[in-house]
């Protein structure tokens, strides 16, 4: 027998969880050249002295890159080892998560 199941809520009440989420080209940090076959540069001169996550991403959601410490102005990420196609960096401090979409030639 087909019986439909029903449910319901009550009281509930939603946040926006992104509301640090920024794309880095209304940000602070320049990620370039994009797209790239041999490095990636990070300019982070307005997060100098400060502890940053960088993390690089396939489209899958695997981490292929990851990277917690103080950065002193820029970073520089060799991508020349990785298969060709669109990945993701995320860069975060305390306060905010920077997310932007890389492709690797």
């Amino acid at each position: 027998m087909n019986t439909p199941s029903f449910f319901c809520l009550d009281n509930f009440t939603t946040s926006d969880l992104a509301q640090n989420i920024q794309n880095s080209s209304n940000s602070l940090i320049n990620i370039y050249p994009n797209p790239s076959a041999d490095f990636l540069n990070i300019n982070l001169s307005n997060y100098s002295n400060e502890t940053l996550e960088i993390k690089l991403t396939d489209f899958m959601g695997k981490v292929i890159y990851y990277d917690k410490s103080m950065y002193n102005n820029s970073k520089t990420i060799n991508v020349s080892n990785y298969s060709k196609g669109i990945y993701f960096i995320s860069i975060s401090n305390e306060n905010n998560i920077i997310n932007q979409k890389i492709i690797i030639e």
